[in-house]
């Protein structure tokens, strides 16, 4: 009997994997991306391969939503009849009451009610073992011999009221020992035989060893055996061993901690051996898709390595479907990569074949989000240092179900703001130069995206440019009769200064650097700027750089002039040094030809160079 699995959409149990005859691959049911996103689903079956009677375990925890509407349940259908949930813990179990292939699903659901699903297949072969979880005695089993060791059942199972308990009650060290016997496999037969156990002890720490011996009368003709670090939980170990001589052999079943202390070895349940025999049943398939949620382009990896088939057949190919119109396969490879280039909710799905044609499936649902789109602007882009700068994010943008949730802002000379739900921050620089300013926006899923902006400061060169406390760097260029000082009230701060006439005649009302605030001048362009403003309008006043070599040999100038009024206003001027290096700058605001009484009042002188 060839299988595949289908998908149907169901209004109370979402998507219900159904087994029917035929051939055929998973169709899957695709979304572009909304304002909400269902969530990405993913099952896992332990074990893929099980026995009648004994628990299955379906793990769907590595579900995820990360959008504002979390997984509130999840329902899953274990394809025998069974259901359990919906519910809020992500793991449920079952146990079959007859062999078969059987197709579990899970249908996760948000908050929102939105739901998506994941499939795997378990194959239940019948159990060897008569006596798997030591409810009423522990016949079939003993310790092998071993001195000192005991086997008694105790209260509280894995699934069960009871397990079995191995003691070390001697003097020293010693193996103990869980042996079956007589051996449940008394004849071996062609294909794979697995073996399992629940196990725990009272403390973490140990090594339980579990291992299949084939023999041959009293020959040892072959063996297989895995391990776990034994812990306070229950745990579960399988070994899989394909005899040499299937037909005349038999298989010993032990699990032990080789060199127990004194007290409790270990606890055990819910034993079981299966064969890989009989009418074929086809193979069990497990996908496992990491990442399950992410942005674009998001590459992931399919995984269905932990599919298996025990019987005679063993798996021959796998073929992968991503439901955006890829398809892997069929390869002999069990992992495939692939690389989503949109947005939207895929469900990702393998169809596992072995050699005798037959067919089985697994899926898991894979959201894939946009990352936000950052914005940044600066304001002011350009300026003089020291100066405030506020970083504007709020034009970003995340219109899907992820909206975002912080911000973090790199100023670009170490210093660091957010991560922040607000979309401003501001920061003051000290000093000048080209500073890229950069906001990284995050959503609730965690994607990210980057946006910069360039901000060019420039140096401040004057060293007392508000006349906060004094007047010093400047005078009034020696002109008779002309006073230099400071008065409350400025353009910003609380100072600023004053140029009088205090002579009966006409002249020159100077404001001059001294010495001058630009020594020794620099390739680039020098911007000077300062505000003024007078009593009474009408007179004119002009800012001027002037360029000197170091014998004093005038060079070069440029000077603007204004009309003052009695609002304060800038004055701006723009140099590039003729002989840098070898060459002073002198800074001079001039009012001509000033009458007795006050001339103009000055503030917030600046020098910078670009």
């Amino acid at each position: 009997m060839n299988v595949r699995i289908v998908y149907r959409r169901l209004s109370a149990a979402g998507l219900v994997a159904l087994v029917a005859a035929g051939i055929g691959a998973t169709r899957p049911v695709t979304s572009a991306a909304s304002a909400d996103s269902p969530p990405a689903a993913a099952v896992t079956v332990t074990p893929v391969s099980a026995a009648v009677g004994l628990p299955v375990t379906a793990d769907a925890s590595a579900s995820v939503d990360l959008d504002a509407t979390p997984v509130a349940t999840y329902t899953f259908a274990f394809g025998d009849g069974a259901v359990v949930g919906p519910q809020s813990s992500p793991r449920a179990s079952n146990a079959y009451a007859l062999a078969g292939s059987y197709a579990v699903a899970v249908t996760v659901t948000d908050a929102a009610g939105l739901s998506s699903q994941a499939t795997a297949t378990v194959v239940v072969r019948a159990n060897l073992v008569a006596n798997p979880g030591f409810e009423v005695d522990t016949s079939g089993w003993n310790t092998a011999g071993i001195v000192g060791v005991s086997l008694t059942r105790a209260t509280g199972g894995h699934s069960g009221s009871w397990s079995a308990l191995l003691s070390n009650g001697g003097t020293a060290a010693a193996p103990c020992i869980l042996n079956d016997s007589p051996n449940w496999v008394s004849k071996t037969v062609a294909g794979t035989t697995e073996a399992g156990l629940w196990a725990r002890a009272d403390a973490p720490g140990a090594v339980l060893k579990l291992k299949l011996r084939e023999y041959n009368a009293s020959i040892l003709v072959g063996s297989a055996a895995s391990s776990i670090t034994l812990s306070t939980g229950w745990q579960p170990l399988s070994v899989g061993y394909t005899p040499i001589a299937p037909g005349t052999s038999t298989l010993d079943f032990q699990a032990y901690v080789s060199s127990a202390p004194r007290g409790t070895c270990f606890y055990a349940d819910d034993l079981g051996i299966t064969l890989g025999t009989g009418a074929e049943v086809g193979p069990a398939a497990d996908l496992r898709v990491t990442p399950l949620w992410g942005a674009v382009p998001m590459a992931v990896t399919a995984d269905a390595s932990r599919s298996a088939d025990l019987d005679a057949s063993s798996i021959a190919t796998y073929t992968f479907d991503f439901s955006d119109g890829t398809s892997v396969g069929p390869q002999t490879s069990a992992i495939a990569a692939h690389t989503f280039g949109g947005s939207g909710t895929f469900l990702v799905t393998v169809v596992v074949a072995d050699s005798a044609g037959l067919r089985a499936g697994a899926a898991a649902t894979v959201v894939v989000d946009a990352a936000p789109v950052a914005t940044l602007s600066v304001i002011p882009a350009t300026g003089m240092a020291p100066v405030v700068v506020s970083a504007d994010a709020s034009a970003s943008t995340d219109l899907d179900g992820t909206p975002i949730a912080s911000y973090l802002f790199n100023f670009g000379d170490g210093t660091l703001v957010g991560p922040q739900a607000t979309a401003v921050a501001t920061h003051t620089y000290l000093t000048g130069g080209s500073f890229v300013v950069a906001v990284t926006v995050a959503d609730t899923a965690g994607l990210t995206s980057t946006a910069t902006a360039e901000l060019l400061l420039r140096a401040e060169l004057v060293g007392n440019p508000g006349f906060e406390t004094s007047t010093d760097g400047w005078n009034t260029a020696g002109v008779s009769g002309v006073t230099l000082d400071r008065v409350p009230g400025g353009h910003t701060g609380n100072w600023s200064a004053l140029l009088a006439n205090t002579g009966p005649t006409p002249t020159y009302c100077v404001l001059n650097d001294s010495p001058n605030w630009v020594q020794d001048t620099a390739a680039g362009t020098y911007t000077g700027t300062i505000w003024v403003r007078a009593d009474s309008p009408s007179a004119s006043v002009s800012l001027g750089l002037r360029e000197y070599n170091t014998t004093g040999t005038f060079l070069g100038e440029t000077e603007r002039t204004v009309t003052l009024t009695t609002d304060w206003q800038e004055i701006s001027v723009t140099y590039a040094a003729l002989s840098p290096g070898s060459s002073s700058l002198d800074f001079q605001v001039e009012e001509s030809s000033a009458p007795t009484g006050t001339c103009f009042y000055a503030d917030d002188a600046s020098i910078g160079l670009s």
